[in-house]
C-alpha cells in the first residue's frame, strides 16, 4: 500500500500563520504535523508513498528529508484531487489519502480488511461532526451517495483519510473528489471513525487542536515548544504554542499565544495573541 499526503495548499484560513509555513508544517507538542502523520504510517508498515507540493515547497521538503520513501509531485497550479490521479500510474492496487491538515489515528488495518470484501472500491474514514457547518456525507444501504454543504452537528462527515483502489483513482478528475464520485458509480463503502481527529483549519483551531494533542499524548507542562526555545527564568509562559528560534526574556509574561519564531521578546506582555516577527494579531 502506498499513501498520498495531500499538502499543497495555501492554507488561507489559517493566516497569518499560513503565511509563515504551510498548514502541514505546524507543530503539536513541537513536532510538525506531517512527520507525525509520516511516523505513523511507518509505525502501521506504509513507508513509501506521495506528497504533493506548491505553497512552501522547499519547507516542506526540509522537513521530510532522510527518513521516508517520498515521491514528490509537484504542481505548477494547483489542481485539488486530480493530482491523485497522476499517482495512480505508479501504484498497483490501493492508495491511502490523507489530508495535510488534519490528525488523526488511521485505523489502516480495518480499512484494508474492508477494501476486500466483495464489491468495494473505497474506502472513505467518517465521523460524527462537533459541530454545524462541515459538508455531511449520505449514505445508502453503507455506502457514499453523496455530499451535503454545512451539515448539522452530530451529522457524517469526512474525516480526511480515505483508501481508494486504482480504478477509483484513475476516475478522478474534478478538483474535489467527491464530485468525481458522485457521478460514478462506484461502491465507495465507509468506516466510522471514533478516535481522536483534529482539524488544523483556522489559528484558533490549531491552538486548540495542538491542546488536545498534548492532552491526548499526557504531555507535561502547559506549553508546547519547538526547537532552540529559551525561556529566561525571570519570564512567565504559560498555555502557549511556541515555534522554533524563540527567545523569551527579561521578565516577560506570555499566555494563551501563539508565538510564530525567529524573533527575541524582552520585558514584554501578551495574552490572547499571535505573535510574529513583524506583527501582533488576536488569537
Amino acid at each position: 500500500m502506498f499513501f498520498f499526503i495531500l499538502a499543497g495548499g495555501y492554507g488561507k484560513r489559517a493566516q497569518p500563520l499560513s503565511l509563515i509555513k504551510p498548514k502541514p508544517l505546524f507543530p503539536l507538542n513541537g513536532t510538525p504535523l506531517i512527520r507525525l502523520t509520516l511516523k505513523q504510517l511507518k509505525k502501521k508498515g506504509i513507508e513509501k508513498g506521495f506528497i504533493n507540493l506548491h505553497y512552501q515547497s522547499r519547507m516542506i521538503k526540509q522537513n521530510v528529508a532522510g527518513d521516508f520513501h517520498i515521491e514528490y509531485l509537484y504542481e505548477e497550479k494547483l489542481s485539488g484531487s486530480k493530482i491523485l490521479r497522476q499517482a495512480s500510474r505508479y501504484i498497483e492496487d490501493f492508495l491511502l489519502i490523507v489530508n495535510g491538515d488534519i490528525f488523526l489515528d488511521i485505523p489502516v488495518e480495518k480499512m484494508y480488511k474492508k477494501i476486500l470484501s466483495a464489491g468495494c472500491d473505497g474506502i472513505l474514514l467518517l465521523r460524527k461532526s462537533d459541530s454545524p457547518g462541515y459538508p455531511a456525507i449520505i449514505l445508502e444501504d453503507g455506502c457514499y451517495a453523496q455530499r451535503k454543504k454545512n451539515g448539522d452537528k452530530g451529522g457524517l462527515m469526512y474525516t480526511g483519510a480515505a483508501l481508494f483502489k486504482k480504478s477509483v483513482l484513475e476516475k478522478i478528475d474534478e478538483i474535489n473528489f467527491f464530485d468525481t464520485l458522485d457521478k460514478s458509480k462506484f461502491r465507495i463503502k465507509t468506516l466510522m471513525h471514533r478516535g481522536i481527529w483534529l482539524d488544523i483549519g483556522s489559528s484558533r483551531s490549531y491552538f486548540e487542536a495542538d491542546a488536545a494533542y498534548r492532552q491526548h499524548i499526557k504531555s507535561p507542562g502547559s506549553n508546547s515548544l519547538s526547537k532552540n526555545v529559551q525561556i529566561s527564568s525571570d519570564s512567565v509562559v504559560t498555555d502557549s504554542i511556541i515555534w522554533e528560534n524563540t527567545t523569551i526574556a527579561s521578565k516577560s509574561g506570555i499566555s494563551n499565544c501563539i508565538v510564530t519564531g525567529d524573533l527575541k521578546l524582552e520585558n514584554e506582555s501578551y495574552r490572547d495573541k499571535i505573535i510574529t516577527k513583524d506583527n501582533i494579531y488576536d488569537l
